[in-house]
């Protein structure tokens, strides 16, 4: 693969959870769904740590912001890293067949005006990042809005100039960093254009018509999401059940293990009384007191 991980940047409505699904059938990729920008925070906390570290005077113990100068913005670009991919990879962090992971999201349209500066922080963050940029056509997105009730759309002319805004942002990010950013649209993925390939190309994965057509035969929205945990819902009381199974069977070998403990402490005792030379000493009475009680028991 060409990159370590993966960021699809775009908005609501472009598709981005079907090219999602297209990267992720490949076993090495990884790329996680929405999560309301969460980087955006660490961005910003970034943000006030280089501006505070500009403080002057910040090692006098008398000024407002004593400590300043000893703030280390590389070690929290260091542990952003860290845990960043360990939220991401999740449940998959032991999969050694994943080389490259990421997510994609779509809450930059009239959500982060910087967007070119957060671009950058999470070049920073992400191991050799590729953004791809996911855009459709602006009139089509308008529909796919209005079909599903999407909150905040006022008129068609405010809806295109918001993403005639947000696409301006991407490509001037792009432009600063073309060796990391690939433009594709929803029609070149439903389509199978050959955009769609030269992205796999760009990305160094190869590309599967078959694999891309599976992809394309499931539907890719909420509903699906909510029908999973719903059919995890049915399996719950299997799923307790087999914690149960498994706290009883973890007390039963703790119960074990103490048991055996006890009787390894016994059986040290025994034979540290047995090398004792007391238990030497008074080994011929024991022996005359256990003749005199058979020669007892065998007269009664």
């Amino acid at each position: 693969m060409n990159f370590e991980s993966i960021l699809i940047i775009t908005y609501g409505r472009s598709g981005s959870t079907l090219l999602q699904g297209v990267l992720n059938a490949h076993e090495e990729i990884l790329v996680r769904g929405e999560n309301f920008n969460f980087c955006f925070q660490l961005f910003e906390a970034y943000r006030a740590l280089k501006k505070t570290k500009k403080k002057k005077n910040g090692i006098v113990p008398q000024h407002p912001f004593f400590g300043s100068a000893f703030l280390d913005e590389n070690y929290f670009l260091s542990m952003a890293r860290k845990m960043v991919k360990n939220l991401l990879l999740a449940n998959q962090i032991e999969n050694k067949k994943i080389k490259c992971y990421g997510f994609k999201e779509i809450r930059y349209e009239n959500d982060i005006e910087p967007i070119i500066e957060y671009l950058s922080f999470l070049k920073q963050i992400f191991p050799t990042p590729a953004f791809i940029i996911n855009t459709r056509d602006k009139q089509e997105v308008i529909d796919s809005r209005v079909n599903v009730q999407w909150k905040g759309i006022v008129d068609s002319k405010e809806v295109i100039n918001s993403l005639k805004q947000t696409e301006k942002a991407f490509f001037d990010f792009a432009k600063e960093n073309p060796n990391s950013c690939f433009h594709i649209t929803y029609k070149d993925v439903i389509e199978k254009t050959e955009q769609l390939k030269l992205l796999h190309s760009f990305l160094g994965v190869p590309y599967s018509e078959e694999k891309i057509q599976n992809v394309l035969a499931v539907k890719h929205n909420y509903n699906i999401e909510q029908k999973r945990v719903s059919n995890l819902g049915k399996n719950s009381f299997k799923m307790k059940k087999i914690e149960n199974n498994f706290r009883i069977v973890s007390i039963e070998d703790r119960n074990l293990s103490r048991l055996e403990k006890q009787l390894a402490n016994k059986e040290q005792k025994i034979k540290a009384l047995e090398n004792s030379i007391s238990w030497k000493i008074t080994a011929p009475l024991r022996w005359f007191v256990g003749l005199f009680l058979n020669r007892s028991n065998k007269k009664l």
